[in-house]
C-alpha cells in the first residue's frame, strides 16, 4: 500500500509490464504535448498545491519531460532505465539498458519508442519496446548521439542526431531514410505541416520536407542554436546562443522580429495567442509581444535557467538551477510563490488530469494535486 507523502524507492527490477495498455486513450505522450511543441494550458492554475506523492529512480533527468498516457506516467532517466508508475504512485516496473536516454520517450499503440545513447560507443540506438508483451521487438542502430526530442508524424517516427542527421524509420523500426546536413545540431525539432523546423550549430534554420526529402530552406541567420523551436500562427519562435529570440515566417523563414536577452537561450519558449515567453542562462525571463516583439516585462530569478517553462493562462512554472520552481504572473512578471527542492528541477512541469509532475535531479517526481479555475 502506497503511503501518500512518502518516498518510495525504485530498488527492484520488475519488467515494464501493462497488460492492459489500451489504445486511443488520452494523455500528454510527447514533448511538448504536440509537434509545434508548444507547453501551454489554456486553464488558471491555483497556487496552493496538494502534494499526492514522490518516488526515487536511480537516474537523474535530462533538461526534458515526462510522459503520461491515460493513467501511467513514464519516465526516462541518464542511467538507461524507462519507469511506469500508475496514478497514485505505485511502481509498475522498468526496462533497463546499457547507455542513457535524454528525451522523452513516444508512445505508439503498446509500444514505447525512445533513443538510447550508448556508453562509450559513437553510434546510438532508437529502441522499440511492447508494453503488452515486456520486450524489446527492434533495436536500430545511427550514427552519433541524441538529445534532440523524437517526431511522430502519423506516417513513422523520425529522429534528428547530434550529427545533424535526419532519420526516417517506420513503427516497426524499419530505417527507411536519412538525410545528412552535415552540421552539429542541438535543436529540438518542431513539425507544421509534415516539415521539419529546427536550428543548427552554424546558425542556419532548416525546414525539410519529410514526404519529398527536400530542404525548403536554409537559412544563416545567426552563429548558433541550442534551443528548439515553437510554432504558433503560422510563425517559429527560437533562442540563438547570442541570448537573440527569432520569430520566423514559417513559410518562408524569413525573420518577422528579434529581441536581445543578452544571454544564451537554451529552453523553448512557450506561447499563447498574445505573448512569446522565453528564459536564459543568466536566470532571466522575458515576455515579448507576440506580433511585433516588443518587450513586456522581465523577471530576474538570479539562478540559471537551461528547463523550459509550463504556461497557463495565469502562471508560468519556471524551474531554475537554484533548486527552485517559479510561479510568475503572466500578466506582470512578478514572482508570486517559488517551491524550494532539495535538488535541481530538471524537467518541464507536466500537467494532466489536475495533477502537477515534476522530475528532480537525483531522481526524485513530485505528484501535486493542482486545482483550476
Amino acid at each position: 500500500m502506497i503511503f501518500v507523502l512518502s518516498l518510495l524507492s525504485v530498488k527492484c527490477t520488475r519488467p515494464l509490464f501493462i497488460r492492459d495498455f489500451f489504445v486511443d486513450k488520452p494523455g500528454f505522450t510527447i514533448y511538448g504535448g504536440n509537434y509545434q511543441r508548444n507547453y501551454f494550458l489554456k486553464e488558471n492554475l491555483d497556487t496552493t498545491w496538494q502534494k499526492l506523492w514522490d518516488v526515487e529512480t536511480e537516474g537523474s533527468q535530462q533538461s526534458s519531460s515526462l510522459i503520461i498516457y491515460d493513467k501511467y506516467l513514464f519516465v526516462s532517466d541518464l542511467s538507461g532505465k524507462v519507469y511506469a508508475y500508475d496514478e497514485n504512485g505505485n511502481f509498475l516496473g522498468t526496462s533497463k539498458y546499457s547507455g542513457s536516454i535524454s528525451t522523452a520517450p513516444l508512445i505508439y499503440k503498446q509500444e514505447l519508442i525512445f533513443a538510447l545513447n550508448d556508453y562509450n560507443e559513437k553510434y546510438s540506438s532508437v529502441v522499440y519496446y511492447d508494453m503488452n508483451f515486456p520486450k524489446v521487438i527492434e533495436r536500430a542502430r545511427i550514427e552519433g548521439s541524441v538529445h534532440n526530442e523524437l517526431v511522430d508524424n502519423g506516417s513513422g517516427i523520425f529522429v534528428l542526431s547530434d550529427q545533424g542527421t535526419l532519420y526516417s524509420f517506420s513503427y516497426a523500426g524499419l530505417k527507411l531514410w536519412e538525410f545528412k546536413t552535415g552540421v552539429q545540431t542541438f535543436s529540438s525539432p518542431a513539425l507544421f505541416k509534415n516539415n521539419l523546423i529546427f536550428g543548427n550549430q552554424n546558425g542556419e534554420v532548416l525546414s525539410v520536407n519529410l514526404a519529398s526529402r527536400e530542404v525548403n530552406y536554409r537559412l544563416k541567420i545567426s552563429s548558433a542554436f541550442e534551443s528548439g523551436v515553437v510554432i504558433k500562427n503560422n510563425r517559429a519562435f527560437i533562442g540563438d546562443n547570442e541570448g537573440n529570440l527569432f520569430c520566423l515566417e514559417l513559410a518562408s523563414g524569413k525573420v518577422l522580429w528579434k529581441n536581445k536577452t543578452g544571454f544564451k537561450i537554451k529552453t523553448l519558449p512557450v506561447v499563447n495567442d498574445s505573448t512569446v515567453f522565453v528564459s536564459n542562462l543568466h536566470g532571466d525571463i522575458f515576455s515579448f509581444n507576440i506580433n511585433t516583439g516588443r518587450l513586456n516585462w522581465k523577471c530576474e530569478t538570479g539562478g540559471v535557467i537551461d528547463v523550459t517553462p509550463l504556461l497557463s493562462s495565469n502562471l508560468l512554472l519556471q524551474p531554475n538551477q537554484n533548486k527552485k520552481l517559479y510561479m510568475v504572473n503572466v500578466s506582470s512578471g512578478k514572482i508570486v510563490k517559488s517551491i524550494d527542492y532539495p535538488e535541481k528541477v530538471r524537467t518541464t512541469p507536466l500537467f494532466y488530469n489536475n495533477t502537477l509532475y515534476i522530475g528532480v535531479d537525483k531522481g526524485n517526481i513530485y505528484a501535486y494535486k493542482v486545482g483550476t479555475y
